[in-house]
C-alpha cells in the first residue's frame, strides 16, 4: 500500500486505483439474486390466489353450514323465525348517499348461493370475488414479494451509499494503489467542519510531469517525499517516516526574500513563462459556478434524510386509504426540500457577489504595458492599481448618446481591444488579487475581510541593507505593504514625492529612498505598482470563500435519536401485525392474504406521517420569530443549537463595547516624584499636541471630505481640537473646518425652506402634484437657535486656535506602525507663532516599546506605576516621546529617529461599553450560563471590561498565567498591581481550587507554553478561565474547541469582524454583529476617571432590566418611524414639485447640446429626472436615519445634531463589513448583544417544541397500530366521517403546537433536550401502557356488550357491501371526470354501519390524543403556556367538549352524522368517561413521576411555574375563547347589519389602543435606521 504525506490542512489522504472487475462482480450479482428472485415469483405465480380462493369456498362453506344450522335450530323452535334467522343484511337508508342504483339492493347483498343462481355467472363470480378481497391472479407468493421488496431497497440503497460516503465507494469499487500512474484517484478527507471528503482523479502535468489533481477548487501536486520537505521547509506536513511520497498544495511564492519583490521584480518576461504559470495557478476567477435549480433539487432529493422520507410515504401506499393523504405529504416533502434547494443557491449567488468583477487593467508583462482582464493575471505579474476615475456629472450620459462613427473603430496604443472587460476607470474599485505595493502609495478599505471598516493605508516595500535578505511575510510585518484580493482600493498615488512632501512615504518601511522595480517604466494611468502574490481561490479572498462554502453543515445531531424512535416503533408494529396475523389464521374467518393486507396496513401506520414536516415548521417558524428580532440566519439546523447552550463568549472591542474610541485624557510630562493630574486632551502640553498632531498616518480620500484611517489617530486629533490636510500633510489647530460645513449646511436648508414657504405662500404650484411642503410652524426658529449654538462653538476654536504658539506641523517622513516593533514614529517640521521652523523626530507607541527608546535620565520615576494604573482602568495608554533633530532628518534610518527620545507624555483610551451589556450579561449568568471574554485586547483592559460587565465578579482577585522570565513553562501571576508577583506554579491539578478563590486569566502565548509543558491536559480546564486575552484568531477557534471536545460544552459565540469568522464557525452557535455603528448604545456608559462603569446588577433582576428597556426602546422606535415617514413624506411632495424643473432643465440641456429631441429623448431626459427624484430620497433617507434612527441614545446638543444630519451625506458612513458576516450562522444588526438573549429563548423554544412533537407523534402511532390492530381483530373499521372530524381538530392542535412562542424570562434549568432521557422514555413507555390498557378495555367492554350475533352482523356488513372496491371505483370515476367534488363526497357518502364497538374506541382514541397533547405540552419555564398558546388551547377546548357532547348525545343528529351508536345505558357511559379520565389523569400522574425521578429539578422548576400559575392568567384565553363565541354568533345570525356593526366597533376599539403597544421588540426598532439606509 502506497503511504502519503499530506498538509495538516487535510486529515487525510490516501491514493486508490479503480477495480473495474468490482463493479462488475456487484451487477453480477444483483443480475443473478433478481434472476433468483424472478424465478421464484414464475413458480410462484398464482399461488396465493389459488390459496385464497380455497380458503374462501372453505369459510363459505362454513358460512352456509352455520347459516342452514341456525335456520334448522330456529324452525323447529319457531318456524316464524327462520326467516328473519336467514335474512340478510340490508344498507340502511340513512347511510345511502347519491344515486342507489349504484349499491346492490338487499337481495343481492345476501348470500352466495343466491347469487349463484342468476343467469349472468360472470357477474355472480365478480360479485363472489368483490366479497372477500382476493390477490391478484398473477401475485407470487408472500415470501417472495417480501424477497424482492428487499431486494430492490438493498440495490438501491447500495448505489446510494456510494453516493453518500466516500469510504464506503472507496471499499467496495477502489483498492490501494502500490505505485503511481496517470489515472489513480486520491482519497481527500478534509479536517471537520470543512466540507465533505472526496474522490479526485490523478492527471499528468504537462509542465511539471508530476502527477496533479484538483480538491475544493485548489490544485495538489504529488512528488517525492523528500523533495517536498527540502523545497518548501516551512510547509506543514503530516508525520510519517514511512511514506515516500508527498502530495502538497500548489502555492504561489510569497515567502522569498524581500528584495526579489522590491528591486528584482520585472514582471513575466517570456511566453513560457506565462503558459507554465497559467497550467500551475489557472485564471484568477474568484466565483462559485451556481448549479441549475434542477441540479441541486436531484442533489438534494438524494440525500439521506429526504430518501427515508420519501420511502416511508411509498410504504404508505400500500393503504389505499391514505392515498390522498400519502399524495399531498409527499408533495409537501417536495417543496420543503425546494425550499432548501432556494436557499442553497441564494447562499452560491452571495458568495459570487463577494467576488470582484472582472476589469481591464494596465500589467506589465514580456517587457512592457498593456491591459489585460483581471482574469489572465498570474502571480509575478506587475499592475497598476488605481480607484476608478469620477467622470463629470452628464459625462456617461453624453458618452451613451453621442453617435457613433460611421467608419471602423480605431483603438488608440494601449487601449483594450473591442469587446475587453470594462476598465479600472468604469468603476471597478475592487484589488483583484493580493499583491505587494512596490512602488506608490495607496489606501484601502478591507471591511470585506476583517470586518473593520477603517480604511488602512499601504506603503511601498523597501529593502535596504540587511532587511533584504528576510523571508517575505503577508500576514505579519509585511503587512502594511500588502493589498489583499476583494478589498476596495480608495486612493493610490505614484512613486517619487508622497503627497506633497520630501518623500514622506519614500522610506515609509524602514528607510532608504529609491524607487521599487527599478527596470519598470511609470504606470501610464498613475496607479501605485503592485506585484501579484496570489490569485484565484489561493487569495485571501478566495480562501475566505473556500471557507464559507465548504464549511456548510447539513445534518442535525437528532437525527440518530429520530431513527431509534423509528425503530422503536416499527419494532411495536412488528409485533402487533404478527399478534394479529396469529389470532386471524387461529380463527379462521379470513383468508391469509386479508390478514396480510391488515399487518402491511398497520406496520406503515407506526411511521409518524407528520414527521417530514414536524421540524421543518418549527423550525421555520423560529426563523420568522428571529426575523422580527432583527437576526438573520443562514444555517437554519443550528436554531435548536441555541436550546443546548452553556457557554457564552463575547468578544470585547465592537460587541460588549462600542468600535469606537474616545480620548480620555492625557497625562503631561513633568519633574518630580508625584505624577501630575490627567486632564481632557485639549489641555494637552505643546510637546504632547505636536506628537499627536504629526504622528500618524490618517489620509482623506477623494469625493471624501473627512479623513480616515486609525480610530485611536482620528480620536487623538479630534480630542486635541487640531485639523489636518492631507494634500499638504499638515496639522494645524483648531478644529473648525467640520463645524463650518455644519453651519453653511443648515444655512442652505433655511433658505430652501424660506424658498418653499415662499412658494407656498404665492399659492403657485410648481407642478401638477403641488406646492412643496412647507416647514412646521417652530422648525425655523429651532434651526436658527442650532445655529447660533453652532456659530458659538466656532468662536471658541477659534480663540483656542490663536492663543496656540504653534503654527502647523508638516510631515516630511513617516514610519508607519509596526506590530512587531509596537509603535510609529514620523520627521516632521514645526512652524511656530514667533517665525521659527525646527525639525522634530516624532514616537508613539506602547508605554514599553517607547520607555526602552528614551534617553537616559528621561524617564521620570512615575512612568511604569502611571501607564499600569491606566491599563488597569480599562484604557489603552500610549506613550509619547520625540526630540529635535536636524534639518536632514528625514532622510534617517528608522532606527535612528527613533532614539534617545525624550519623554512627552501619556494619551489614554477607552471604548465605551455599551449600555446593556451588563444587563445582557447579567441575566446569562442568572439563567446559568458561563459566561467568558475572549479578545484580542491587552489583557488588563480586558479585565476591566470583564468586571464592568458582570463576566468577573468584583469582591474576587484575579490571576493570570504568565510566561516565566527564564522561558520555561508558566506561572501565576497577580493581574493587577505595580509588579506581577507569581503566586504559584501552574499545574494542572491545580486549577480547579484556584478557580473558586480567584478570577482566572490567560493570554494566547501564555497558553501555548502551558501546552508545550503540561501537554493535551490544559485543555480540560480551560473552562476555569473567565478572560482569554491577547488571543489571535486561532486562538479563539482553539479555545472553542476545547470546550466542546474536552469539556462537554455548548457554545455560544459572539463576536464582530472577520478576525472572528474561525471562532464563530466552530462555535455551536456563532452571532456576528456589524460594525460601524460607532459609540450607539453608549448613553451614561461614559468613561469614568474611577474606572467604575456599567455595575454590577444584584438580586436577580438584569432580565427584568433588559425587557423593560426593550418595551422602553420600542417606544421610542415607534415614535422616530413617524418622525421619519412623516419627514420622508414631506421630502417627497417637495421632490415631486421640483421635477417638472428637472425637465425643463434637461430639456433645454439636451437642445444646447444639439442632441436628439424625438420621443427616445423625452425618455431620456425622463428617466434621468426620475433617477435623480430617487437618489435625492435616497439620501434624505439616510439623513433622517442619522437623526432618529439611534433610539439607544438621545442627541447631546445642537452641534452633534447638526453633525450627524451633514454625516448622512458622507459615503464612508455607508462601509457595512457586510460580507464577513456572511461566515457566521447568525447576524444581528443591532448595536447590542442583547440579541443573544432572543436567540437562547427562542433556541430553547424550539428544541422543546419539537421534541414534544416527536413525543406526541410517537404515542399517537403507537395507539393508532393498536386501534389497527383491535378492529381489525374483530372485523370492524373507523369510519371516514370520524377520521376527518377527528383530524381536522386534532390537525389545528398539532401545527398550533408549532407556533409555540418563548416566555420573557430565560429559566436556570434547562430543557430536556433528548428523546431518550430517562425522564422522557419511560414516560413514554407507561403512557403507551396506559392508554393501550384503556384502549383494550374498552374494546373488551364493547364486544361484551355486542356480543357475537352484533359483531358477525358488522362483519357481514363490511364484507358484503364491497366497501373499499366501490369506493375505488367512484373515487377514480370522478377524478377521471375531473369532479374533485364528486370525489370528495364519494369519500363522505361511503357507507358504515354505526356499531358500539367502533363508537367506544373513536371516543376514547380521540380524548387520548387531547390527553397526549395536554400532558406532553409543558410551556413555561421556556415557553408560553398552553393556556398562552391560544389556538392550541381553542383547539383541545372544543375537541373536549365535543367528546364530553358525543358521549352523552347532547346533539344526536351530530352523532348520527359522524356514525356513532348510542351507548346502551349510563352505567356503561360511566364506564368509558372513567376509562378517558383514567387515561388523561393516569398517564399526568406517571409522566410528573418520571420527571420527578429522572429529572428532578426540571420538575422542580415545573412545579414552581405551576405554582405561580393565578386565576388571572387564565383571563385571556377565556376572552379569546368568547371572542371566538361570539364572532361564530354573529356569522351564524347571517344578519349583514349586525356583521358590519361589529366590524365597526371592533376597528373602533382597535385604533384606540396605544401605538405604542403594538409589541414592535427592540431589535426590530434598531433595524429601522438600517432600513432607512
Amino acid at each position: 500500500m502506497l503511504r502519503l504525506i499530506h498538509p495538516k490542512t487535510l486529515a487525510g489522504a490516501s491514493v486508490h486505483r479503480e477495480q473495474p472487475l468490482r463493479r462488475h462482480l456487484a451487477a453480477a450479482l444483483f443480475i443473478a439474486l433478481y434472476a433468483i428472485a424472478l424465478q421464484s415469483a414464475y413458480q410462484t405465480a398464482g399461488e396465493p390466489y389459488r390459496v385464497a380462493v380455497a380458503q374462501r369456498e372453505r369459510l363459505d362453506a362454513l358460512e352456509r353450514e352455520k347459516a342452514n344450522a341456525t335456520a334448522t335450530q330456529a324452525q323447529l323452535a319457531d318456524p316464524g323465525e327462520a326467516v328473519e334467522a336467514v335474512k340478510p343484511v340490508a344498507v340502511p337508508d340513512v347511510f345511502i348517499f347519491g344515486d342507489e342504483s349504484d349499491w346492490p339492493a338487499a337481495g343481492e347483498a345476501g348470500t352466495a348461493p343466491a347469487a349463484a343462481g342468476s343467469a349472468n355467472a360472470t357477474d355472480t363470480a365478480e360479485l363472489l370475488k368483490a366479497e372477500r378481497p382476493l390477490p391478484h391472479e398473477w401475485l407470487p407468493n408472500a415470501w417472495v414479494c417480501v424477497g424482492i421488496f428487499l431486494l430492490c431497497t438493498s440495490h438501491a440503497l447500495f448505489y446510494l451509499m456510494c453516493h453518500w460516503s466516500v469510504d464506503w465507494k472507496v471499499r467496495v469499487f477502489f483498492a490501494h494503489a502500490h505505485a503511481l500512474h496517470e489515472g489513480c484517484y486520491v482519497r481527500f478527507k478534509p479536517q471537520p467542519h470543512k466540507g465533505k471528503a472526496a474522490l479526485v482523479r490523478l492527471a499528468r502535468s504537462a509542465r511539471t510531469g508530476n502527477l496533479v489533481c484538483e480538491f475544493q477548487r485548489q490544485q495538489y501536486e504529488l512528488l517525492d517525499a523528500a523533495r517536498a520537505r527540502a523545497e518548501d521547509a516551512t510547509a506543514e506536513l503530516s508525520e510519517d517516516p514511512s511514506a515516500q511520497t508527498a502530495i502538497r498544495l500548489v502555492s504561489p511564492p510569497i515567502d522569498r526574500p524581500l528584495g526579489y519583490y522590491a528591486t528584482q521584480s520585472t514582471g513575466l518576461r517570456s511566453v513560457e513563462d506565462v503558459h507554465a504559470r497559467t497550467e500551475a495557478f489557472g485564471p484568477n476567477i474568484i466565483a462559485v459556478r451556481t448549479p441549475s435549480f434542477l441540479e441541486l433539487y436531484v442533489e438534494q432529493l438524494l440525500s439521506p434524510l429526504a430518501i427515508f422520507q420519501i420511502f416511508t410515504s411509498l410504504l404508505w401506499l400500500l393503504d389505499a386509504v391514505s392515498l390522498g393523504f400519502t399524495a399531498f405529504q409527499v408533495a409537501s416533502i417536495l417543496l420543503l426540500e425546494s425550499t432548501t434547494v432556494f436557499q442553497r443557491q441564494r447562499m452560491l449567488k452571495m458568495l459570487n457577489q463577494m467576488s470582484a468583477k472582472p476589469y481591464s487593467l494596465h500589467v506589465f508583462r514580456l517587457g512592457a504595458w498593456t491591459h489585460l482582464p483581471t482574469t489572465a493575471l498570474l502571480p509575478g505579474d506587475l499592475v497598476s492599481l488605481r480607484p476608478p476615475a469620477k467622470k463629470p456629472e452628464g459625462a456617461a450620459q453624453k458618452q451613451l448618446e453621442a453617435p457613433k462613427p460611421a467608419g471602423p473603430v480605431i483603438s488608440e496604443p494601449g487601449a483594450p481591444p473591442a469587446g475587453a472587460p470594462p476598465t479600472a476607470d468604469g468603476g471597478a474599485d475592487a484589488v483583484p488579487c493580493d499583491c505587494v505595493l512596490v512602488r506608490g502609495t495607496a489606501v484601502v478599505n478591507e471591511a470585506s475581510l476583517t470586518g473593520e471598516s477603517v480604511p488602512q493605508m499601504k506603503d511601498r516595500l523597501a529593502a535596504d541593507g540587511p532587511a533584504a535578505s528576510r523571508a517575505f511575510d503577508m500576514n505579519g510585518e509585511d503587512r502594511v505593504h500588502t493589498l489583499f484580493a476583494g478589498t476596495t482600493i480608495m486612493s493610490a498615488a505614484p512613486g517619487g514625492a508622497v503627497d506633497g512632501a520630501r518623500g514622506a512615504d519614500a522610506a515609509v518601511a524602514g528607510g532608504g529612498g529609491g524607487e521599487g522595480a527599478p527596470g519598470v517604466p511609470p504606470t501610464p494611468d498613475g496607479g501605485c505598482l503592485c506585484v501579484v502574490l496570489r490569485t484565484g481561490f489561493s487569495s485571501s479572498q478566495g480562501e475566505l470563500m473556500q471557507m464559507i462554502e465548504f464549511s456548510q453543515q447539513t445534518v442535525s445531531d437528532d437525527s440518530r435519536e429520530t431513527l431509534c424512535a423509528l425503530g422503536l416503533l416499527l419494532a411495536f408494529a412488528l409485533a402487533s401485525s404478527a399478534y394479529v396475523l396469529h389470532k386471524g389464521m387461529e380463527r379462521g374467518d379470513r383468508t391469509t392474504h386479508e390478514l396480510l393486507l391488515k399487518c402491511v396496513i398497520i406496520i406503515t401506520s407506526v411511521v409518524p406521517r407528520h414527521l417530514p414536516m414536524q421540524t421543518a415548521m418549527a423550525v421555520n417558524t423560529a426563523l420568522m420569530a428571529l426575523m422580527k428580532k432583527g437576526i438573520f440566519c443562514t444555517e437554519p439546523y443550528r436554531v435548536p443549537f441555541a436550546g443546548k447552550i452553556d457557554s457564552v463568549l463575547f468578544d470585547k472591542t465592537g460587541t460588549l463595547t462600542s468600535d469606537k474610541l474616545v480620548p480620555v485624557g492625557v497625562v503631561n510630562a513633568a519633574a518630580g516624584a508625584a505624577p501630575p493630574a490627567q486632564v481632557e486632551v485639549r489641555h494637552a502640553s505643546m510637546e504632547c499636541a505636536i506628537v499627536l498632531a504629526g504622528c500618524h498616518s490618517l489620509v482623506s480620500v477623494a469625493d471624501v471630505a473627512e479623513l480616515v484611517g486609525d480610530p485611536i489617530e482620528l480620536a487623538a486629533l479630534e480630542g486635541l481640537q487640531w485639523s489636518y490636510s492631507h494634500a499638504a500633510q499638515t496639522a494645524t489647530p483648531g478644529a473648525t473646518a467640520l463645524v463650518e460645513r455644519a453651519i453653511a449646511a443648515k444655512r442652505q436648508k433655511l433658505a430652501e425652506a424660506a424658498a418653499a414657504a415662499a412658494a407656498a405662500a404665492a399659492a403657485q404650484p410648481a407642478s401638477p402634484f403641488g406646492a412643496p411642503a412647507a416647514p412646521p410652524p417652530g422648525q425655523r426658529a429651532a434651526d436658527e437657535a442650532e445655529i447660533t449654538a453652532a456659530e458659538a462653538k466656532l468662536a471658541e476654536l477659534r480663540a483656542e486656535a490663536a492663543r496656540c504658539e504653534v503654527r502647523s506641523v508638516r510631515i516630511l517622513a513617516r514610519h508607519h506602525f509596526s506590530s512587531a516593533l509596537q509603535r510609529m514614529s514620523t520627521v516632521v517640521a514645526v512652524s511656530t507663532r514667533d517665525g521659527r521652523i525646527e525639525t522634530r523626530c516624532l514616537v508613539k507607541g506602547s508605554p514599553e516599546a517607547v520607555g526602552a527608546l528614551l534617553a537616559p535620565g528621561a524617564e521620570p520615576s512615575w512612568y511604569d506605576g502611571t501607564h499600569r494604573a491606566l491599563a488597569e482602568r480599562g484604557m489603552r495608554v500610549l506613550a509619547l516621546g520625540f526630540k529635535v533633530a536636524e534639518t536632514g532628518a528625514a532622510g534617517w534610518a528608522r532606527d535612528e529617529v527613533e532614539s534617545a527620545l525624550h519623554f512627552a507624555g501619556f494619551i489614554a483610551f477607552a471604548c465605551k461599553t455599551r449600555s446593556d451589556s451588563a444587563m445582557v450579561v447579567g441575566a446569562l449568568l442568572e439563567s446559568a450560563h458561563a459566561v467568558v471574554m475572549v479578545t484580542g485586547d491587552a489583557p488588563l483592559t480586558a479585565l476591566h471590561v470583564a468586571k464592568e460587565v458582570c463576566i468577573c465578579a468584583h469582591d474576587k482577585r484575579e490571576l493570570l498565567l504568565a510566561t516565566r522570565p527564564s522561558g520555561d513553562g508558566v506561572h501565576w501571576v497577580r493581574a493587577v498591581g505595580a509588579e506581577r508577583t507569581p503566586v504559584a506554579d501552574f499545574t494542572i491539578e491545580s486549577v480547579s481550587t484556584l478557580c473558586t478563590q480567584y478570577e482566572l486569566m490567560t493570554t494566547d502565548a501564555a497558553l501555548d507554553a502551558a501546552l508545550d509543558a503540561h501537554g493535551d491536559g490544559v485543555l480540560g480546564v480551560l473552562d476555569a478561565f473567565k478572560v482569554f486575552a491577547r488571543m489571535s484568531p486561532h486562538g479563539k477557534a482553539r479555545v472553542i474547541r476545547a470546550l466542546q471536545e474536552r469539556n462537554g460544552r455548548r457554545v455560544l459565540m459572539c463576536g464582530d469582524g472577520g478576525n472572528d469568522v474561525g471562532a464563530l464557525k466552530q462555535a455551536d452557535v456563532g452571532l456576528a454583529l456589524l460594525s460601524g455603528y460607532g459609540d450607539q448604545n453608549t448613553s451614561g456608559e461614559e468613561a469614568r476617571p474611577d474606572g467604575k462603569g456599567g455595575g454590577a446588577l444584584t438580586g436577580g433582576k438584569a432580565e427584568e432590566l433588559l425587557n423593560s428597556q426593550t418595551l422602553d426602546l420600542a417606544r421610542k422606535a415607534a415614535v422616530a418611524a413617524q418622525l421619519t415617514r412623516t419627514a420622508l413624506a414631506a421630502k417627497q411632495r417637495e421632490l415631486q414639485g421640483k421635477q417638472a424643473q428637472w425637465l425643463q432643465e434637461g430639456l433645454a440641456a439636451r437642445e444646447a447640446a444639439g442632441l436628439s429631441m424625438g420621443v427616445m429623448g423625452h425618455v431620456a431626459v425622463v428617466k434621468a429626472s426620475t433617477i435623480r427624484l430617487r437618489q435625492e430620497l435616497v439620501t434624505e433617507r439616510r439623513r433622517l436615519a442619522a437623526l432618529h434612527g439611534n433610539v439607544f441614545d438621545a442627541q447631546r446638543d445642537a452641534l452633534s445634531k447638526m453633525t450627524a444630519e451633514l454625516g448622512a451625506d458622507d459615503p464612508m458612513m455607508l462601509v457595512r463589513p457586510g460580507d464577513a458576516s456572511v461566515a457566521a450562522p447568525f447576524t444581528s444588526r443591532s448595536p447590542s448583544v442583547r440579541n443573544i438573549v432572543d436567540l437562547i429563548r427562542q433556541g430553547r423554544c424550539t428544541l422543546l417544541s419539537a421534541l414534544q412533537q416527536q413525543q406526541i407523534m410517537m404515542l399517537e402511532s403507537l395507539i393508532s397500530a393498536y386501534v389497527l390492530s383491535a378492529l381489525s381483530l374483530e372485523g370492524a373499521r373507523s369510519s371516514e366521517r370520524q377520521m376527518i372530524a377527528s383530524s381536522w381538530l386534532l390537525m389545528i392542535a398539532g401545527i398550533a403546537f408549532s407556533y409555540a412562542t418563548p416566555v420573557e424570562k430565560m429559566h436556570p434549568e434547562r430543557p430536556l433536550r433528548r428523546l431518550f432521557h430517562p425522564a422522557i422514555f419511560f414516560s413514554m413507555v407507561g403512557q403507551a401502557l396506559i392508554h393501550l390498557w384503556c384502549m383494550r378495555t374498552a374494546v373488551n367492554m364493547a364486544t361484551a356488550e355486542m356480543g357475537p350475533a352484533k359483531l358477525a352482523e358488522v362483519v357481514e356488513f363490511h364484507r358484503r357491501e364491497r366497501l373499499r372496491e366501490l369506493k375505488e371505483a367512484n373515487q377514480a370515476k370522478a377524478q377521471e371526470e375531473g369532479d374533485w367534488m364528486a370525489a370528495s363526497m364519494a369519500i363522505w357518502s361511503t357507507p358504515f354501519l354505526p356499531n358500539l364497538l367502533n363508537t367506544c374506541v373513536f371516543l376514547v382514541e380521540t380524548s387520548q390524543c387531547v390527553a397526549i397533547l395536554l400532558v406532553n405540552y409543558k410551556g413555561r419555564p421556556w415557553m408560553k403556556g398552553i393556556t398562552e398558546n391560544h389556538p392550541l388551547f381553542l383547539s383541545l377546548f372544543a375537541t373536549v367538549i365535543g367528546t364530553a357532547a358525543l358521549s352523552w348525545s347532547v346533539f344526536p343528529e351530530l352523532n348520527k352524522l359522524i356514525h356513532l351508536e348510542p351507548f346502551p345505558d349510563d352505567s356503561f357511559r360511566l364506564r368509558v368517561m372513567w376509562l378517558v379520565l383514567l387515561s388523561l389523569g393516569g398517564t399526568f400522574v406517571w409522566d410528573r413521576l418520571c420527571i420527578f425521578m429522572f429529572a428532578p429539578n426540571v420538575f422542580k422548576a415545573l412545579a414552581q411555574e405551576a405554582n405561580e400559575l393565578k386565576l388571572a392568567d387564565l383571563l385571556p384565553a377565556v376572552q379569546t375563547l368568547g371572542k371566538v363565541v361570539l364572532v361564530m354568533a354573529v356569522l351564524g345570525s347571517g344578519n349583514l347589519i349586525v356583521m358590519g356593526l361589529c366590524y365597526y366597533a371592533y376597528r373602533k376599539m382597535s385604533s384606540m389602543q396605544p401605538a405604542a403597544a403594538g409589541g414592535v421588540g427592540a431589535p426590530t426598532v434598531t433595524g429601522a435606521a438600517t432600513r432607512a439606509a
